[in-house]
């Protein structure tokens, strides 16, 4: 259900911008498919969430224009609502696990990190880390990009006296061995 209301309200997003998108340009503004985006609009017509408007003589070639009804625009407004909650809950059960893995790591004694990976877990431990009376030190995040503030190099981590690791990415591969790993569970 969670997938179908994303598609859903991908689709309402993107007619909020105008009626006069052909299904092609929903599917790329949306990174849907061509079918889906044409079995939710069918769906959308049918709970009449959307109007479908027949264009004669158009120049550009579009059959219809859709336009979103007063029915449309509230079904958006509840399903960006229910998205943003899920969204604070996930951000939410993040944190406390990125929590909890650091007063782990300063009741094992760790006193200096790298974190691995610049990613949205990466702002958030750097906060956590702040502000938590845990005593640990981020001596720099590994980014081989280099667009993070405290960009280092992943081969730079061996001389930068880190007791662990504490890895923002899931995709992180290649760790150094020498040092104990932490992710959030």
């Amino acid at each position: 259900m969670i997938l179908e209301d994303q598609s859903t309200l991908s689709v309402l997003e993107s007619l909020s911008g105008g009626p006069d998108l052909h299904q092609r340009k929903i599917a790329e503004c949306t990174g849907l498919n061509l079918s889906k985006v044409n079995f939710v609009l069918r769906k959308l017509v049918d709970k009449g969430m959307v109007k479908l408007q027949r264009v004669r003589d158009n120049p550009q070639k579009r059959r219809y224009l859709y336009l979103l009804t007063p029915a449309g625009v509230a079904e958006k407004s509840r399903l960006t609502y229910h998205f943003i909650k899920r969204s604070m809950r996930s951000y939410q059960e993040a944190e406390r696990k990125v929590a909890d893995a650091i007063e782990s790591m300063a009741a094992q004694g760790v006193k200096r990190v790298v974190l691995w990976g610049n990613t949205e877990i990466t702002e958030m431990c750097l906060r956590l880390f702040a502000t938590m009376n845990g005593g640990i030190q981020v001596l720099g995040v590994v980014d081989a990009s280099g667009a993070h503030p405290l960009s280092v190099h992943p081969e730079r981590v061996g001389v930068m006296d880190a007791e662990a690791i504490f890895v923002c990415d899931d995709s992180a591969r290649d760790l150094p061995a020498n040092l104990p790993v932490w992710r959030i569970k």
